[in-house]
């Protein structure tokens, strides 16, 4: 038991020398689409949107530790449809069928929580 505190305590303390901890901002532009099957005369084209969020960076060694980041993110693409159309209208009690041509185009946002954590290692010392 005490030989097992000392390691412990000697671990520790070769982990202590190499911590380093970093905060930062992450902020970014992003660009994405939806792909798959589309109807005719449709086409899916990509999306601008965001990234923001705060990030760390927390060194157990010299040669390793481990990065996390919470970043709100927004992906998205935009639908444009341009061909023919069919309506149905209800009247009374009668439905009445009628086509015509439709030009559409649709922003489709969505907004995620991204929560990245991920652990590092590097098998080189710097190299200076």
């Amino acid at each position: 038991m005490k030989y097992r505190f000392i390691g412990i305590l000697i671990l520790g303390f070769a982990i202590a020398q190499g911590q380093e901890t970093h905060l930062g901002l992450r902020i970014g532009i992003n660009s994405a689409t939806i792909s798959g099957g589309t109807q005719e005369n449709s086409t899916f084209k990509p999306q601008s949107g965001f990234h923001i969020g705060p990030s760390f960076s927390y060194g157990f060694s010299d040669l390793m530790g481990i990065r996390g980041e919470l970043i709100f993110s927004q992906k998205g693409s935009s639908f444009d449809y341009e061909g023919p159309s069919y309506f149905t209208i209800r009247k009374n009690a009668e439905f009445i069928t009628t086509s015509g041509s439709r030009k559409m185009h649709m922003a489709i946002n969505n907004n995620y929580l991204d929560i990245p954590l991920s652990f590092y290692t590097l098998f080189f010392e710097h190299l200076d």
